[in-house]
């Protein structure tokens, strides 16, 4: 979906059309930004199917966010001339350019409404003049934001108990869009996020001051990052002061401490014994994740994100660094070369209780001893082929919906030698014994003779496209894993059909 286009009512061409109207009655008290972002848009509009319509492409262009130029477009949205369509499944934008109608005394519009509110900003910053602009991002904040005049009047006092009556509007107004995120736009919510603000100083002071102890002040930003940290995020302040210690000592600031508490939030790291294990044992999961990312095919720079998003959640599930080696052979082999892939192929092994690497092997060898038997009835129908994800699938409705041995099963299939679909017609005389309800093989014997059939013991056949077991010990099983490259397909196969089946 484009980003701009002109309402149905609206024109459009080849060429930009800038309509007297707005440069008389909106551009003169309309916020730089804002002006930059509606010009920019309406050019947009001419090229509605241009891959550059596209949010991406304004940011880049105006070298701006998606939050100002969204503020910029509620700004004339709130003046009647875009209308804002959010599509609340992908947070994607449409504007809608709409017809400008002159605006009677349009100049003085927001002056008259807000002059209270211009007299007691003024009181407040005595330093210097206000200018009409930067009337004009307050009259924004409050037009768009929907601002309580005495809340937004709160939060200038707020900045200037901070840096002085001199404080520059762009700090206000970014103090400000902050609590509009939040949700604090009135009187009570304001109040309510400004008293949060002041319990917090001393603490804020305190973390502060592990970085420079001459510290005497914390910014507005300080405090709402702490805010974070333990409303959000969960820390207690002394784990943020045991954290910021092991900051500072790489040169770190505020910004820095704050990356490093969201990276171990997300790898579940909450308090200081935890977070000094993982360092501990940090160096040993870098090399995993290397030789892990190396065993995929890939590649990443950062392999702090690996151990964060994968490896610790691996760990916590039970899997040993050997295990988690094998599995990202494992994965490479049947062309998942993603840590995600490899992480929903692990998601699947722990919903089978598969977590250890004997666990794994014996899997396997079942696996491997179903396909010899799933071999053997190929064998016996002449079907001269490998056992396929079909016959597995049709092989565990025989043996575990409908409870058939393998010995009525070899019965079945020599039936079905002769017949065009052999599994197809196993499937019809082994659906009709489910259905008689006859599960031994003298009964079976019986049923199918009284329809005319005739058959002879079936024989053992041994498949020379397949790898005959013979008795392995632990030990060989163990091995399975570790040798790959000598393993057949179709035991991978088998694996791979039998995770298939399960949701993540």
């Amino acid at each position: 979906m484009s980003l701009c286009n002109y309402s149905a009512d609206s024109h459009s061409g080849s060429f930009l059309v800038i309509e007297s109207a707005f440069i008389n009655d909106y551009l003169p008290q309309a916020p730089d930004s804002c002006i930059k972002v509606y010009l920019y848009g309406l050019h947009l509009c001419s090229s509605p199917n241009s891959s550059l319509n596209s949010i991406e492409n304004m940011m880049h262009t105006l070298s701006m966010t998606a939050g100002d130029i969204k503020d910029a477009f509620l700004y004339w949205q709130g003046e009647g001339l875009v209308q804002i369509l959010e599509n609340t499944s992908t947070n994607e934008l449409n504007i809608k350019y709409l017809p400008i109608h002159k605006k009677l005394g349009s100049g003085k519009k927001f002056a008259n409404k807000y002059a209270d509110f211009n007299s007691k900003v003024q009181a407040l910053i005595t330093t210097r003049m206000i200018t009409p602009s930067e009337f004009n991002e307050y009259y924004t904040l409050l037009e768009s934001f929907h601002f309580d005049e005495d809340a937004l009047i709160a939060i200038v006092n707020y900045c200037v108990q901070l840096k002085g009556s001199n404080v520059g509007y762009p700090y206000i107004v970014a103090v400000a869009k902050d609590f509009a995120n939040g949700g604090y736009v009135s009187c009570e919510r304001v109040a309510e996020r400004l008293n949060i603000h002041n319990e917090v100083s001393d603490e804020v002071l305190g973390i502060l001051k592990v970085f420079k102890a001459s510290t005497k002040y914390s910014t507005v930003e300080d405090r709402t990052l702490y805010i974070k940290w333990v409303d959000e995020l969960g820390f207690t302040l002394g784990v943020i002061k045991h954290v910021a210690k092991d900051v500072k000592a790489k040169n770190g600031n505020m910004q820095k401490l704050d990356n490093v508490l969201i990276s171990y939030y997300q790898a579940k790291l909450m308090t200081i014994k935890d977070i000094d294990e993982y360092k501990a044992t940090r160096e040993g999961y870098l090399k995993l994740a290397k030789e892990i990312t190396r065993l995929l095919g890939t590649y990443y720079e950062n392999l702090d994100i690996v151990i964060e998003t994968y490896i610790l959640d691996w760990i916590r599930k039970g899997y040993d660094e050997e295990t988690l080696k094998i599995l990202a052979t494992f994965c490479f082999k049947r062309a998942t070369k993603t840590l995600e892939g490899m992480n929903n192929c692990i998601t699947k092994f722990y919903k089978l209780g598969l977590i250890s690497k004997e666990s794994i092997d014996q899997h396997m060898a079942n696996l491997i001893s179903s396909d010899e038997k799933i071999q053997e009835i190929l064998d016996s129908c002449n079907i001269l082929r490998s056992v396929t994800s079909f016959d597995r699938d049709a092989y565990n409705t025989w043996t575990t919906t409908w409870n058939m041995s393998d010995d009525i099963i070899m019965l079945v299939s020599t039936y079905a030698k002769d017949k065009s679909q052999p599994i197809q017609y196993m499937n019809k005389i082994l659906a009709n014994l489910f259905d008689s309800k006859i599960f031994t093989l003298d009964k079976a014997k019986e049923h199918l003779e009284s329809f005319g059939e005739v058959s002879q013991a079936p024989k053992k056949s041994k498949s020379k496209n397949f790898i005959q077991r013979t008795d392995k010990t632990n030990e060989e099983l163990n091995s399975v894993f570790d040798k790959l490259d000598n393993y057949d397909k179709k035991a991978l196969d088998a694996l791979f059909d039998n995770l298939d089946n399960i949701d993540i």
